[in-house]
């Protein structure tokens, strides 16, 4: 297997996605915080009416038990919210994660450590370098270029993060009319010794079919 190339430096790069928008600012990623959002609010009233009851002297089995679990969801709810709101991906108001009818080119923006970059037609692999312990994102092409790295302590979620910004991927080639290469990356994969595993994201719990059937049932209608 041939040795990952490193892609040089070029002003594709920049600290944020000024024009932009965040996953959890998309349609689809609203949808995923908007559950924790509410489990948190409820969570936050509990706990202060908790506390109220007991500076007013009602201390009880009941009070405590409803004080821990509030605490609980409070910060299980803490971490799904800011979870979401760390995906390292934007797109433009173009990609079908906000708009399902695209007025023109959909865009779509992946942060590495060292910023933001404009991602197009190729998906992106997840590789650790075990001499250094670093995870690389590699371009699926030929060559398999390094296009960026993440520092990210969880490979699980990374993975779920790679699946989902190839997912956006994917969507943003359709509405540009590019030219479908999965057959080509998939070819390419057979031939690799293994080390490196295309991963795709689970959809139990994100349903983004809608947009990319619309696109090709327009395709289907135009035919």
């Amino acid at each position: 297997m041939q040795a990952p190339i490193v892609s040089p430096a070029d002003s594709n790069l920049s600290d944020s996605p000024s024009t932009m928008i965040l996953f959890h600012h998309t349609t689809l990623g609203a949808a995923q915080v908007k559950p924790y959002t509410w489990s948190l609010l409820i969570s936050f009233v509990l706990v202060l009416t908790s506390f109220s009851l007991m500076g007013l002297g009602i201390i009880g089995l009941l009070s405590y038990v409803v004080l821990t679990f509030s605490l609980l969801g409070f910060v299980i709810s803490t971490r799904k919210i800011l979870r979401w709101r760390s995906v390292p991906l934007a797109v433009n108001i173009n990609h079908p994660f906000v708009d399902d009818e695209p007025i023109g080119d959909s865009e779509v923006e992946v942060e590495f450590d060292s910023g933001w970059r404009k991602i197009s037609q190729h998906r992106l692999k997840l590789s650790r370098d075990f001499l250094t312990g670093d995870w690389n994102l590699l371009k699926d092409d030929a060559e398999l270029s390094v296009i960026g790295s993440w520092s990210k302590s969880s490979e699980s979620e990374m993975r779920i993060d790679l699946g989902l910004i190839n997912q956006a991927l994917a969507l943003s080639d359709a509405v540009n009319e590019v030219a479908d290469g999965f057959e080509k990356a998939r070819e390419r994969e057979d031939a690799d010794s293994g080390l490196l595993d295309r991963t795709w994201l689970d959809f139990e719990e994100m349903d983004i079919k809608s947009p990319l059937s619309r696109i090709f049932s327009k395709d289907e209608e135009n035919e």
